[in-house]
């Protein structure tokens, strides 16, 4: 986690640039892992954050993101109202493969 916290700093840096990838997407994608490390150590907290986050990222860059990591996001904060693992991982996984098009 102490890795993945110091590639937020790091996209949050990046952000003060411009580039060719909006950096919002690999935010979403940083948050998709957060989720997976967190479901691998069954901390539904850090799972539910993550989600939360992910989903945020996506409805502020509506415009930016794909309709597939859209409604992963939607769905990894579904699942984690639900406080269901599983399903948190599932919808991860559809974001990563969302914002990885």
């Amino acid at each position: 986690m102490a890795a993945l916290d110091l590639e937020h700093t790091v996209l949050d840096l990046a952000r003060l640039y411009e580039s060719e990838r909006p950096i919002d997407l690999d935010v979403l994608d940083l948050h998709a892992r957060r989720m997976l490390a967190a479901v691998a150590a069954e901390d539904m907290v850090a799972a539910s954050t993550a989600a939360a986050l992910a989903k945020g990222v996506a409805e502020r860059n509506a415009t930016s993101v794909g309709s597939e990591a859209a409604d992963a996001a939607v769905a990894a904060d579904a699942a984690a109202e639900e406080e269901d693992l599983a399903a948190i991982a599932e919808a991860a996984s559809g974001l990563r493969a969302g914002v990885s098009d």
